[in-house]
């Protein structure tokens, strides 16, 4: 995640926690135009490069937004869910793995 979001110097805040075998990692960066640059890059790269499908779309252009992916983890029964909330201030991404599964409309 640190290359694909810019250095590390943009983060301003990351926690992790294990709930009821929900693992979540949430990361928190700073808003500036090569952040933007960055976090379009980084879904382009999880949808065409990763294997992730948009559950929710994205335009950075607004003042506020989410975005939202999936996909199947590597281990049968998981689930990994990429969410994105973005404002004028900066990007809160949140990383989550938890029993479940998809199978995407083809």
């Amino acid at each position: 995640m640190k290359l694909a979001l810019g250095e590390e110097r943009k983060l301003t805040g990351l926690s992790a926690s294990y709930i009821n075998g929900v693992s979540s990692k949430e990361y928190s960066y700073r808003a500036d135009t090569q952040q933007n640059l960055d976090m379009a890059a980084y879904l382009a790269f999880l949808r065409e490069q990763d294997g992730f499908l948009a559950l929710r779309d994205w335009d950075f252009s607004g003042p506020t937004g989410q975005a939202s992916l999936a996909r199947n983890a590597v281990d049968a029964g998981y689930v990994v869910v990429v969410e994105i909330e973005y404002g004028v201030t900066g990007y809160t991404v949140t990383l989550t793995r938890q029993k479940g599964g998809f199978t995407p409309d083809e």
